[in-house]
């Protein structure tokens, strides 16, 4: 039976135990312990100042009309201006280091999530849609940076306040005080009650938002379809359809939301109701006098305050965990057992449920510096050996064998669906075979550079792939070194120099690389671009607008290639990327890409045979497996199945 990507997601998040989510608190706040230690400081200093003002304001009120007490009473007054710029001072400091540890806490977050994502191979991406993805690196991250900061230390204020007061009010009248705990506890007793369901509530709603987001993306990658074919207002009812499911679970938790803090205010305000009557009748028959039950009456008022903030936080803690564990889904995902109960049999022990590598964020997206690892300057040879891959039950490739020499030209084809692309992409080291082994230049493929290696492929898709940037900036790509730099000039600002902790950097800085301006014409020149960028208005610092939109399909293949051969490697795979070439202009191209680049393995894959009968050797693939290798005209002799495809072809010419 089929199981889709939610019910996953849904089977995945409940295997993450409460102790697993909090060791994902702790690992985000290990690099920030500075910060930390400061916050609990000031929270403290902030909560002893303002606890002091009931006991001054009792003080005065019980002196009151006592003779010498004067002076006594002046000293209280200024106390209590003291005690209030002091309680102002240190509020404000907490509030700003609030804030700047919320915003350290998301970019620390989110680039780790990114750094992690961009290490995934092509099943990982299949396996959790773009609006999903998209929604656990924004929301998900903003609700939880904010929850670990101010969320926890408004908890910790609240804690701290309702500690203090508690104390002072055992020592004022221990049974008025019974009054006080009486809410806490009845808040404790609602929040176990209803633990469940918040974290339904919450689940839900945050499946709901990654669907809207799926949706929008999926527009807008479709809008051309959608226009052509008038299809705008059936894409506004599905979003309307869609926002109408995000729209009642918001509305149940917001009735969730509203009917807490009624409970909360009816609970607090009969307790407040009962100490009046109690306490007041305790300052008639002299029980108690009027200065301490002022102060007494003060700090219930002060809890007051805090006491929706201390149950509240129970709610979004409940959110946040929902969030770390969307968060941990994507960090412990297993695309060879997704399906199954066993892929988090290993994370289930807490010695193996370490978070820390994930939150390492370099922008060397493989640890390429490990002993051992061949740095690949050049590549000589491939070989292939019983490369075979499966996923779920189905095999794509099958025992695939081959041996590749630089200067070959290979060319590979076969019906669509027979494994020729996935192929490519285990070579290019896009994807991970189930068995077999993998030789570049002799060296086993996990003892490679990877970095290196991948610097030496240059790999056309199927499907252009471009930047919504310049023609320039996509062919001329930066490389890792600029990349690192830039990411070290971000990382060296100072987040409170420019009171916006995470302004953008191309705000600060322009993403401008340097670029071999021959090598760059060449590549233009080769794949026939020349004449196409004369008649863009800006020349190649023409914007191509989202995904290539404002460029023909044509264009958008030959900025993939100049791109490709800008990066001048010694692997070229084109991967049925001239299909919206004409025959003349795919076969100009081929040509001055084997004429420059004469020590390079090019391989070309491709369903229009006539494309590639001058390779020097071709691959006919069917149901994961190469049946038949040759030349053109070897294989129309030997085999039947290269044969009626060919001929199948030429009669469709």
């Amino acid at each position: 039976m089929e199981i889709t990507k939610m019910e996953i997601n849904k089977k995945e998040s409940q295997k993450f135990t409460l102790f697993q989510r909090l060791r994902y608190i702790f690992t985000v706040w290990s690099e920030h312990k500075t910060r930390i230690f400061l916050l609990v400081v000031l929270s403290l200093i902030n909560t002893a100042a303002s606890t002091v003002y009931p006991l001054l304001l009792r003080y005065i009120i019980d002196n009151l009309g006592k003779a010498g007490s004067v002076n006594s009473i002046y000293n209280a007054i200024a106390l209590i201006i003291a005690s209030s710029i002091v309680a102002a001072t240190f509020y404000s400091m907490l509030q700003m280091n609030r804030v700047y540890t919320n915003m350290s806490f998301t970019w620390k977050i989110t680039l780790s999530l990114l750094n992690w994502v961009l290490r995934q191979k092509r099943q990982f991406f299949h396996s959790f849609s773009h609006g999903e993805l998209l929604t656990r690196l924004t929301d998900d991250v903003e609700k939880i940076s904010w929850q670990l900061c101010s969320g926890i230390f408004r908890f910790f204020d609240a804690l701290s306040i309702i500690a203090f007061s508690l104390f002072f009010m055992f020592g004022f009248s221990w049974k008025l005080t019974l009054f006080v705990i009486l809410p806490i506890a009845v808040i404790m007793v609602i929040m176990v009650l209803f633990d469940e369901t918040w974290e339904k509530l919450f689940e839900t709603l945050q499946e709901k938002i990654s669907t809207v987001n799926n949706t929008i993306e999926k527009t807008f990658a479709s809008i051309k379809v959608i226009k052509s074919n008038k299809m705008e207002s059936f894409a506004k009812k599905e979003f309307n359809q869609i926002m109408k499911t995000r729209r009642t679970s918001e509305m149940k938790l917001s009735f969730f939301h509203g009917l807490w803090h009624s409970l909360d205010l009816i609970i607090n305000y009969s307790a407040l109701l009962l100490i009046i009557i109690l306490g007041g009748k305790q300052v008639i028959e002299s029980k108690l006098t009027l200065g301490t039950f002022i102060a007494f009456l003060q700090y219930f008022y002060l809890m007051f305050d805090y006491l929706y903030s201390f149950a509240y936080f129970f709610v979004e803690m409940k959110r946040t965990l929902v969030s770390i564990g969307r968060h941990c889904e994507l960090f412990f995902f297993k695309n060879e057992k997704l399906d199954t109960n066993e892929n988090f049999s290993e994370i289930q022990k807490a010695d193996k449920f370490d978070l820390k590598p994930f939150f390492d964020n370099s922008l060397k997206y493989d640890e390429l510096t490990e002993d051992g690892k061949t740095f690949i300057e050049e590549i000589h040879s491939v070989r292939f050996e019983d490369i075979s891959l499966q996923i779920k039950d189905r095999k794509i490739l099958d025992s695939v064998s081959f041996s590749l020499k630089k200067g070959q030209i290979i060319g590979i084809t076969g019906e669509i669906g027979s494994g020729k692309s996935i192929c490519m992409h285990i070579l290019a080291g896009l994807e991970n075979p189930t068995s077999g082994k993998i030789f570049i230049n002799d060296i086993p493929f996990e003892n490679i550079d990877m970095n290196s290696y991948q610097n030496q492929v240059g790999f056309v898709f199927q499907e252009p792939q471009l930047f919504s940037v310049s023609v320039k900036e996509n062919i001329v790509l930066p490389q890792e070194n600029e990349s690192e730099m830039l990411y070290s000039k971000y990382l060296k600002r100072k987040f409170l120099g420019t009171y916006i902790p995470l302004k953008p950097v191309s705000e600060k800085m322009e993403f401008v690389f340097d670029y071999d301006k021959d090598l760059f014409d060449h590549a233009i020149s080769i794949a026939s671009l020349n004449d196409d960028i004369k008649s863009f208005a800006k020349g190649i610092d023409t914007q191509v607008g989202p995904r290539g939109y404002t460029l023909s399909g044509g264009q958008r293949e030959r900025i993939t290639i100049a791109r490709a051969v800008y990066k001048n490697p010694s692997l070229f795979i084109f991967d049925d990327s001239t299909r919206s070439l004409d025959y003349e202009t795919e076969q100009k191209v081929l040509a001055a890409i084997r004429k420059n680049n004469k020590n390079a393995i090019i391989i070309i894959i491709t369903q229009r045979i006539r494309s590639i009968v001058f390779t020097d050797e071709i691959f006919l693939f069917k149901n994961g497996k190469i049946i038949a290798k040759g030349k053109h005209n070897q294989l129309l002799e030997k085999s039947e199945d290269y044969k009626e495809l060919y001929e199948k072809e030429m009669v469709n010419q």
